[in-house]
């Protein structure tokens, strides 16, 4: 082997080498009912009125995901209804919402509000739910806290797996302008 197709394939190595540890650092969610944001929390799971539930919640200031999975312990069954689902927040005096919570896609019997609290502190979350086998009305308690900050972690692990793609993709014409 020439020299230039050894460093070529030293390169290469080192790229692919440090896009898997950029994609390790990321790390791979594992498959489950609801794939959990960091900071995620579990408010309630069990029986409300006619409906087996899960509710999470990510509680960050200007950033309060709600999520409700219907039938969690069969996170691919298909629901035979559709269910409305209200989210509202409140804290001393402040309301946020009503917001109709969406369908969260995959698994189908998950749906998402978010809402946007001000303020860090004690909030109360009212999920209002309507649907072919009935209602249900759950409030529950959360402390909503300040964000965490920027994500370096995932800027620098990104970093990690563009930069070398590009100086492979460019390393080549640099060389070419040398030879002239």
């Amino acid at each position: 082997m020439t020299e230039s197709r050894l460093r070529r394939a030293a390169a290469l190595t080192l790229a692919a080498a440090v896009a898997v540890c950029c994609m390790l650092t990321l790390g791979v969610p594992q498959a489950q009912t609801h794939s959990r944001h960091e900071g995620s929390q579990t408010l309630f799971k069990g029986t409300s009125g006619p409906y087996e539930l899960l509710v999470e919640a990510v509680p960050l200031v200007g950033f309060l995901e709600v999520t409700v999975v219907f039938a969690p312990d069969a996170p691919d069954a298909q629901l035979p209804y559709s269910p409305r689902v209200v989210v509202m927040a409140s804290r001393e005096g402040v309301r946020l919402g009503p917001e109709v919570a969406r369908q969260g896609g995959a698994p189908v019997n998950e749906y998402v509000a978010v809402l946007k609290p001000d303020a860090p502190g004690r909030w109360d979350i009212v999920i209002n739910i309507d649907g072919e086998p009935g209602s249900a009305t759950l409030t529950l308690p959360i402390d909503v806290v300040e964000g965490r900050g920027f994500p370096w972690t995932a800027l620098i692990a990104g970093l990690g797996i563009v930069l070398p793609i590009l100086w492979l993709a460019f390393a080549p014409r640099r060389k070419r302008r040398r030879e002239r």
